[in-house]
């Protein structure tokens, strides 16, 4: 059984009555798809909070079975149902056809405007990237002002004692609250003026950011470490062959225009792997270790995921070569669209997501993780499960106020056993599930009958 199937079956979100309902791999090969209802009755639960025990009634819940049927034909009919929402799908963006550019080669003006802007697309930014990279060097120490302070390295911030206020009800249905509307005059924070200055997160409340940051990986596997600057130029330089190009044909559904897109763009993350020589395998998931004692895990390209693009030009047949805005409107347009200006910005917005969604304020060290695709993961963790006679289970369960996300489950028949993980996306659960199972699994029950 590929490990995609099953999690195909997992993945797949299924309700019974407006609710979600629980999905059961059990180790013979069988589905078991159910939900859990109250039974009526109630039993005595104690919690503790503070210091205190405290005793209270909660329901009784019990599983009832929607459906069991081999997981093959789980398998099968979660395709059909795959292809069933495909081609809604492509009926809902019918009337903008894809067309090929075929179509088009016996147009001499979409030829001449295609041998002018868009081909030399990709030397053009490779072009400027090389000057630019040689115009950076010796501006290591250049900084940028923050974006979310402007500069400062703090701002003002909305006191919540403007919505604190204590309320009764008294017996004519009739809300009575303890001070009038506003900030709170006795307020420690804000002193009753409704706003306080604060230390920027962004950046730490130093008012600037480096616009061209280092950042250091650590590969334990290949005995190696690497420090890189950040630069865009740079990193173009360095490896050119990443630069894509996308081609977007599409038709209008009132006529037959016909619209032409072309765009050259760059994922970092590539770059980045490249210039650190993290060579990622077909089964592979490369994760990044960081914080100050290695307690964050992400999937590299999760870190690094920004997809910039650098280049840009649209024709059609009937207006032919259409301006792009970009940038500032206040500028020509040759000015908004130039690789150099698109490279510029790039590099500001590389700065400013580094600062504020990887380094963690200052910590520059990332230690490079290789582990296996959870599409072999969730075959190695149901092979270890059912050796034990146990099976896995998925449910929805709550992650934070207002939020649920898929759980994975140890389970024995219809009975779950223990919890192993809960992300937001089932495929991000297998990993800390896997692991979670080697550090718990002395703790495991053995079943005899794995067929159960």
């Amino acid at each position: 059984m590929r490990g995609k199937d099953i999690l195909t079956v997992l993945s797949t979100l299924r309700s019974h009555e407006d609710e979600l309902a629980t999905t059961i791999i059990h180790p013979d090969d069988t589905v078991t798809i159910g939900k859990w209802c109250e039974t009526g009755q109630y039993e005595m639960r104690s919690v503790r909070v503070g210091g205190a025990v405290v005793s209270l009634e909660v329901p009784v819940r019990d599983f009832m079975v929607v459906d069991r049927q081999p997981l093959q034909t789980q398998i099968e009919k979660d395709k059909k149902r795959q292809k069933q929402s495909d081609k809604q799908q492509e009926a809902f963006y019918a009337p903008w056809q894809r067309v090929p550019e075929e179509s088009l080669l016996g147009r001499d003006d979409y030829r001449t405007w295609l041998e002018e802007n868009a081909l030399p697309m990709r030397e053009d930014v490779i072009a400027t990237a090389r000057q630019l990279a040689i115009e950076h060097d010796g501006h290591e120490n250049d900084t940028i002002p923050c974006s979310h302070c402007k500069g400062i390295g703090e701002y003002e911030s909305g006191c919540m004692c403007q919505d604190l206020r204590s309320s009764i009800t008294d017996r004519h249905f009739q809300t009575v609250y303890d001070r009038e509307e506003g900030p709170d005059p006795n307020c420690l924070r804000c002193h009753g003026e409704g706003s306080y200055t604060k230390p920027c997160y962004t950046c730490g409340g130093v008012g600037s950011m480096p616009l061209y940051p280092e950042i250091i990986i650590d590969d334990p596997a290949m005995n190696q470490r690497h420090r890189l600057r950040l630069d865009g130029a740079q990193l173009i330089t360095s490896c050119p062959e990443i630069l894509e190009n996308l081609s977007i044909y599409t038709q209008s559904p009132y006529d037959d225009e016909v619209r032409v897109e072309k765009k050259v763009r760059i994922k970092w993350s590539q770059a980045i792997a490249l210039m650190a020589n993290i060579r990622q395998l077909g089964d592979e998931v490369v994760y990044v270790r960081y914080g100050e004692s290695g307690e964050y895990i992400r999937e590299f390209d999760d870190l690094f995921k920004e997809t910039v693009v650098l280049a840009n030009h649209k024709w059609s047949t009937k207006h032919g070569d259409i301006p792009i805005q970009r940038m500032s409107r206040r500028s020509e347009t040759a000015e908004r669209t130039s690789p150099r200006q698109l490279l510029d910005t790039f590099q500001k917005n590389l700065a400013m997501e580094y600062r504020s969604r990887i380094s963690q304020w200052g910590n520059l060290s990332y230690e490079v993780v290789y582990s296996v695709s959870p599409e072999r993961r969730i075959q190695d963790l149901r092979s270890a499960l059912g050796a034990r006679g146990l099976g896995i289970a998925l449910l929805y369960e709550f992650i934070a106020t207002g939020e649920t996300g898929p759980a994975l489950y140890a389970s024995r028949g219809d009975e779950l056993v223990a919890p192993l993980a809960q992300h937001y996306v089932v495929e991000k659960a297998v990993e800390p599930a896997w692991w979670r199972y080697l550090e718990y699994v002395d703790e495991l029950p053995t079943y005899p009958d794995a067929s159960a």
